[in-house]
């Protein structure tokens, strides 16, 4: 081996400098990270199907107010139950994907992970509701609290009983279970949205007003008993 071809070698497998033990473990701590700046980089992790199905239901919403259609409002309540599956979807992937016992023991625990992803899907469904609301109240010439009731309660209910199917074995194993959920639910919308709802609604708004923040109160509730509880599922 020439003296050449030493020195190259020499140079590529050289040690590294010594540095002092302070500078040394400064390099290894991680950069510190707010909680805004976790979400954030959570918004990444999210399919694009479920921002797909966001916009599959504002241009839903758009179309029919554009075409003055009087189901505006049975068609946008029949497609936020799917928006309620696919949030509870996106809570448990680490479940289905089986990364739930490695997420638990990151620098970021698998509760602050599951919080995460649960206000990006609030956030972003109800910007959408707000958006959506309105194009519905004005198209059907109806009052806007009215109106939100109408679209919110099978969201709320799909929502209910999905996050109670998560904490089942079957349910986290299992994403189509909250798929047909949402889906049984539409159907029910589709069904009865036109006789039994508007019948009970046009006779006491005051009650099903009622009802719909007695269904956000237990929404609110297995969201936070889902988070609670995150941990023991992994």
């Amino acid at each position: 081996m020439n003296k050449e071809t030493q020195k190259i070698l020499k140079q590529v497998y050289s040690c590294p400098e010594p540095k002092r033990k302070s500078v040394f473990l400064e390099t290894l701590r991680p950069r510190n990270i707010t909680m805004p700046e976790f979400v954030l980089m959570q918004v990444a992790y999210i399919r694009k199907i479920v921002w797909v199905l966001a916009f599959v239901i504002l241009g839903a919403a758009l179309i029919c107010a554009w075409r003055d259609n009087g189901n505006t409002e049975r068609m946008i309540a029949a497609l936020l139950p799917f928006a309620a599956a696919a949030a509870v979807i996106e809570t448990q992937r680490s479940y289905t994907c089986q990364m739930a016992e490695m997420e638990a023991a990151t620098r970021f625990s698998l509760r602050s992970m599951v919080f995460a992803k649960m206000l990006i899907m609030g956030i972003t469904f109800f910007g959408l509701f707000i958006i959506v609301t309105p194009i519905i109240a004005v198209t059907l010439e109806s009052s806007l609290i009215v109106t939100a009731t109408h679209i919110l309660v099978p969201y709320l209910v799909t929502m209910i009983i999905c996050l109670n199917i998560e904490h089942t074995k079957a349910g986290r194993s299992n994403m189509y279970l909250s798929v047909a959920v949402a889906a049984g639910v539409s159907i029910c919308v589709i069904m009865a949205g036109g006789n039994i709802v508007m019948m009970i609604t046009k006779l006491s708004e005051h009650l099903f007003i009622l009802i719909t923040i007695l269904l956000l109160a237990a929404t609110a509730f297995e969201c936070r008993k889902t988070i609670n509880k995150v941990e023991a599922f992994a």
